[in-house]
């Protein structure tokens, strides 16, 4: 397919999608740096870098180009004219194409901090009613969500041992022979309000996934132990107050 890669940032989600099958793919973003960066790192056959702004695509793209897949994540957050933004991916899409826009939960994820290069936040109604006012009704709605688990991997995989110092890195992952997602843990059940980020599709649905990355079993279970050990505080902490309680409760009667 034909894609557009809207706001590609360094340009490591653009050879993703080239190296998984595209076969053309246009990436634009607003930051000359970025650009550079990912002309030098990523640019190969079948791979173009674009200078400009994603809410003038028409300033960047010819008239007579359109696109199979156009991707715009984790964009209208960051920029003043949304409604420019997706009229112009809208306006690229070539019939019986596919749109897949990203926008993450800043309410859940930055809590309460605040990230000075967003200029809005967008709840999951919010970010549905922006896009389906301009876009038209999506035929699905994703929500993003880290994940926890286990892999089996072979000892020889290179990916296994080296650290990723490198954006080029991303591109040497590997395909995994089967994939399972577990009924999440009580308590921690994930729905619009607590998703990491939300994605609306026009056109075609997407599938599921997974994406994981290997790390020591220490640092698996080290928040859950860290939690253990801060509830046990806990608990020794109340039990205490608890005692200080009835012993101040029986001099009280004593004065009594």
């Amino acid at each position: 397919k034909r894609v557009l890669d809207v706001a590609c940032g360094e340009g490591y989600g653009s050879a993703l999608l080239k190296k998984w099958g595209a076969s053309l793919v246009v990436g634009v973003d607003i930051s000359q740096d970025a650009i550079a960066n990912a002309t030098e790192r990523f640019g190969t056959g079948g791979i173009s870098y674009r200078l400009g702004d994603a809410c003038d695509l028409a300033s960047v793209l010819s008239a007579d180009e359109s696109f199979d897949l156009i991707v715009s994540f984790e964009t209208m957050e960051h920029v003043p004219d949304v409604v420019g933004l997706l009229r112009g991916i809208k306006k690229y899409l070539a019939v019986g194409g596919t749109m897949a826009i990203s926008c993450p939960n800043d309410r859940e994820v930055a809590s309460d901090q605040v990230n000075e290069f967003h200029l809005r936040e967008y709840s999951f109604d919010e970010f549905k009613g922006t896009t389906t006012d301009v876009l038209g009704e999506a035929v699905q709605w994703l929500l993003g969500t880290p994940v926890l688990g286990f892999g089996v991997c072979d000892s020889t995989d290179k990916w296994m041992q080296d650290a990723a110092s490198s954006l080029s890195a991303i591109l040497d992952g590997s395909d995994v022979g089967s994939a399972y997602l577990l009924p999440v843990q009580a308590g921690h059940e994930v729905d619009a309000a607590k998703a990491f980020f939300y994605i609306g599709v026009w056109g075609t649905p997407l599938p599921r996934s997974l994406i994981a990355a290997p790390i020591a079993y220490r640092a698996y279970v080290g928040p859950w132990n860290n939690w253990i050990a801060s509830r046990a505080d806990n608990e020794r902490l109340l039990a205490e107050q608890a005692k200080h309680a009835s012993e101040l409760g029986a001099v009280r009667q004593q004065l009594n």
